[in-house]
């Protein structure tokens, strides 16, 4: 047996091992929810690289980091947070609930200028294949839409379901509150199954 027991020395790690160690570190802080330092981990990597699974990193950092902000009715933040993932990782802008945002803060000429080219493009798509993406639209739109003033409903297209059926839905809302049981079966009479106003039926 030696007198002195031999020490070990640790080796520095090799320099292409760094990256990798750096990148289970930004995974962890994803997944426990610190999207802040996620973010700043992850485009330090993307610097070094532009790695196909970095760069889905940094965008679940930045839908994590936009959520955290809506859910302290910091919904400007959310999407000024949102707007900067989908140019700088290329994810889709109209996906998720950043359109329940800009409803929530009033940003309806957006919406309805996203409609307008969502309506254009579905026009040009094959009839027996509906957009059941626009009509989702149009149904989270419907309730501000009823309380929006006159210039933002105009900008509606005067063959949206949205605009023929918002004279139906207040008049529905109207008789509701004056409890006249005919005006509102007549009313409701006017929205069909398929309009973007078909909640208030129940």
């Amino acid at each position: 047996m030696p007198r002195h027991a031999v020490r070990s020395v640790k080796m520095p790690l090799p320099a292409a091992s760094i990256p990798d160690k750096q990148a289970a570190i930004a995974l962890d802080h994803l997944q426990r929810g610190r999207f802040r330092d996620a973010l700043e981990c992850y485009k330090t990597l993307l610097k070094i690289e532009p790695r196909a699974e970095w760069l889905a990193g940094l965008s679940s950092a930045y839908e994590g980091r936009a959520k955290a902000l809506a859910a302290k009715d910091m919904r400007r933040e959310a999407i000024a947070m949102w707007r900067t993932r989908a140019e700088v990782c290329h994810a889709p802008l109209w996906e998720g609930p950043y359109v329940s945002w800009l409803i929530a803060e009033g940003q309806l000429a957006d919406v309805l200028s996203h409609l307008s080219t969502q309506r254009a493009a579905s026009s040009d798509a094959p009839q027996d294949n509906p957009d059941d993406g626009l009509a989702t639209l149009e149904a989270k739109l419907a309730p501000a839409l009823l309380s929006a003033d006159h210039a933002t409903c105009m900008q509606l297209p005067a063959d949206s379901l949205l605009a023929k059926h918002r004279p139906h839905a207040l008049a529905a809302l109207s008789a509701y509150s004056r409890m006249d049981g005919p005006a509102l079966d007549e009313a409701l009479a006017g929205i069909s199954f398929r309009s973007p106003y078909r909640d208030l039926r129940s």
